[in-house]
């Protein structure tokens, strides 16, 4: 074992003494305070252990948030499918409530603390090279920053811990901070994490899978584009989202690829596109259940090749893309008739295709270890595209919608005018981003909701977890619907 996996060991140990639930937190002083933050090996290994909580979050998680209850996703029940599990029908319909697991967000704040015992204990140790520490620092305020991003746009108001305890006290007992304020500190993190990381790291693998500058302009560009939506929100979130977005853009680290080559963006590892992703390696014993949670049933039922088919693509996806539509193929598959792999009563079902995961044994074993893209330079560009429409910037924001029409096999787009090309640019977020954990942010982002999913039942956050309610009731009020 390397010295920096007995450190993360150590604080992961250490760690997991620590209620997840921001009701309860330890002190950093009875965990790690004198004990384990001395060394810049340390301060690498409680890095680590933060990027560790959100691969376990990405396990698919983050992709059900984003997308479980939209409108690219349907339970296969629904379609005539003999296939029924009751959590994925709590995501498709709504139906959560504040006892549910899915409501609960101790995970995230899990990651948080994490984050916050780095950027608190950081400037304590001494480096040998101060880049070093801002490298580490850096990588952490990007990370504390996406999982806030991820608590404020499911949760609305959420509470804003920044520093790690040092003594039990009431002020344990948080309030939830209004989500203008939860804003202005993601985006003042990232802008500090844009500051301190690294343009690229000493392999491309590195690049693309720990936090760069490129990453931290890419969420930059995201929370400027959501807070332009808000009431507190003003026209300059759109001028900074369209400048974050060009600043990815012009940093020769990527490229879109080939629309060949579209489907190696989910298969076979990070690829020029890719800006941050998580990743997973079955041979480092890392997987997810994306695959199987997504795949049909293997012929033999066992599921060792295919997966429990949980999910499965709308008719909305895959009936409606335009002819000659090189994704296509990449996004969704069809079980052959007859099958050779898969249960033959679901030959002729669509599945999503994006997670295939490794193939160990072709009909008898695959594992899932594909990697959860989290941003890529398609997703940044159609950000723009959308900044430069509410600037009133529709002749620069066409070409942009194009370029990501052509790699995709497409003719140019027929909109013209603000409306219509708003709109072309939410279909092609839709088309193009699917199952990547987008497309229900896109549409309480834009108020396409009720558009998309006529007869949604309106709960637009998720409640307010019931156990941290009742350990403190400084929580509440409960978020509307519950």
């Amino acid at each position: 074992m390397t010295d920096i996996m007995k450190k993360l060991t150590i604080y992961s140990l250490l760690i997991f003494i620590c209620a997840c639930k921001v009701v309860d937190q330890v002190p950093i002083s009875e965990l790690t305070g004198q004990n384990f933050w001395k060394n810049e090996g340390d301060a690498e290994a409680g890095l680590v252990a933060v990027y560790d909580q959100l691969q376990s979050l990405a396990n698919d998680r983050l992709m059900f948030l984003g997308d479980g209850r939209a409108d690219n996703f349907e339970v296969p029940a629904d379609l005539g499918w003999n296939v029924a599990i009751a959590s994925m029908i709590d995501w498709k319909k709504n139906l959560f409530n504040p006892t549910h697991g899915q409501a609960s967000w101790s995970a995230f704040y899990s990651g948080i603390t994490r984050a916050n015992n780095v950027i608190d204990q950081g400037p304590t140790i001494t480096f040998n090279n101060e880049n070093e520490r801002n490298r580490i620092i850096g990588e952490a305020l990007f990370l504390r920053a996406y999982f806030y991003f991820t608590l404020v746009r499911n949760w609305g108001d959420v509470p804003l811990i920044l520093k790690p305890y040092t003594a039990v006290s009431d002020e344990m007992k948080v309030q939830r901070d209004p989500e203008e304020n939860v804003y202005q500190q993601i985006i003042a993190d990232l802008q500090e994490a844009e500051n301190l990381l690294p343009v690229q790291y000493d392999s491309d693998l590195k690049t693309r899978i720990r936090a760069t500058k490129g990453a931290a302009q890419a969420l930059l560009a995201n929370a400027f584009l959501e807070r332009g939506y808000k009431a507190y929100g003003s026209i300059e979130d759109f001028e900074q989202s369209a400048e974050a977005a060009r600043r990815v853009m012009d940093n020769n680290l990527y490229h879109l690829v080939d629309g060949a080559d579209y489907a190696n963006i989910f298969k076979n590892g990070p690829v020029s596109e890719s800006i941050f992703e998580v990743y997973y390696d079955n041979s480092l014993g890392e997987t997810n259940t994306l695959t199987f949670n997504l795949m049909p049933r293997a012929f033999n039922k066992s599921r060792p090749y295919g997966g429990d088919f949980n999910m499965m693509p709308s008719k909305k996806i895959t009936e409606e893309y335009e002819t000659g539509d090189l994704r296509t193929a990449a996004n969704f598959q069809v079980v052959p008739n007859p099958t050779q792999y898969f249960d033959n009563e679901f030959a002729g079902a669509p599945y999503v295709a994006k997670y295939p995961g490794t193939v160990v044994t072709e009909g008898i074993l695959r594992v899932g270890d594909s990697d959860f893209i989290l941003y890529r330079l398609a997703d940044v560009i159609l950000m723009r595209a959308e900044a430069l429409v509410k600037l009133d910037k529709v002749s620069e924001a066409i070409p942009l919608l194009n370029e990501i029409r052509h790699r995709a096999g497409l003719d140019d787009t027929d909109a013209k005018d603000p409306e219509t090309v708003f709109k072309a640019i939410q279909k092609e977020r839709f088309y193009e981003l699917c199952f990547e954990g987008k497309r229900w942010y896109d549409l309480i982002r834009t108020g396409l909701l009720l558009e998309a999913l006529p007869g949604h039942n309106n709960r637009i956050l998720l409640p307010v977890p019931q156990t941290d309610i009742d350990i403190n009731p400084n929580l509440l009020p409960q978020n509307p619907g519950y």
